[in-house]
């Protein structure tokens, strides 16, 4: 592990958001987000990117805190949240197993 933060990583976002970015906390990108996001609850789901997203133009109120951008991402319609979430995917680096 590292002992510094990294800054936050820009990721540009597809349809229906195409032209918007979102800035991700790469340091919360750890097995306990995973754990979240496959946890079958929505909810969860929703915080453990609220966690991960810190900041970006796809929505008013990401650039808050983490209550601010919870209620700004439950705003978002399905498509554009699916939009944030895979360009946040893109960030995950999960080593195969031989």
């Amino acid at each position: 592990m590292s002992g510094g933060v990294s800054k936050p990583r820009r990721v540009e976002l597809g349809e229906p958001l195409k032209g918007c970015h979102v800035l991700v906390d790469a340091d919360s990108l750890d097995m306990g987000l995973l754990e979240d996001i496959q946890s079958g609850d929505v909810g969860r789901f929703i915080r453990a990117v609220a966690r991960a997203v810190v900041g970006g133009d796809a929505c008013p109120g990401l650039g808050g805190d983490e209550a601010t951008r919870l209620a700004a991402l439950r705003r978002l319609k399905p498509d554009q949240f699916a939009a944030v979430f895979q360009a946040m995917q893109g960030l995950f680096s999960v080593p195969k197993t031989s």
